[in-house]
């Protein structure tokens, strides 16, 4: 295939009403089933004070029973160095020439330095971070989605509803990046 993505997910207290809405399970339902609809191979991680293996890359299926997951518990802090990590291991293994990893949170990482480090790793590795905000921003948000993913490499999600033509335009845009620079 062309096209590998990692989607991180942020699952931290901060996500609890997200988490108990449901709203992050229809989230994560709609990331997976774009990805399907691309034929991506693509895996899913859950992060807070811990980061989860949800579903691997090469797992064919991603069923309900799965999914369930992101709509019952939150996993604590905002600890995201290792669900990127997690993300650059199985991206820089995958035979895909497009490789992009996604991270969908509400805020400000506990370990930011790891993160940012993290980040450049799987960047010199070919690797696209994007960032996809979830919520209501302020300018410090911004700003810190700017520090973490830079300019223009990050959008925001207000609503569920928002979510497929947000991250379908961002896809379509980093292919276009990608073949302009061939």
């Amino acid at each position: 295939t062309s096209l590998a993505v990692s989607v991180n997910v942020d699952m931290s207290g901060s996500m609890s009403h997200s988490i108990a809405s449901g709203q992050l399970f229809g989230a994560v339902s709609a990331i997976g089933s774009a990805m399907e609809t691309l034929k991506a191979d693509y895996g899913v991680n859950a992060f807070g004070s811990t980061t989860q293996l949800v579903k691997s890359i090469g797992d064919k299926d991603f069923p309900l029973e799965t999914r369930k997951f992101f709509g019952m518990t939150s996993l604590g802090g905002t600890v995201g160095a290792a669900a990127i990590a997690s993300a650059t291991l199985s991206l820089e293994t995958n035979p895909a020439v497009n490789k992009i990893a996604f991270v969908l949170t509400d805020g400000a990482f506990n370990d930011e330095e790891n993160v940012i480090h993290e980040i450049q790793k799987a960047r010199k590795k070919g690797i696209i971070p994007f960032g996809m905000y979830f919520g209501a921003m302020s300018d410090n948000d911004k700003q810190g989605m700017d520090k973490f993913y830079g300019p223009g490499s990050w959008a925001q999600i207000e609503t569920l509803e928002d979510l497929p033509t947000t991250a379908a335009n961002r896809i379509e845009h980093i292919y276009r990046r990608i073949l302009a620079s061939l």
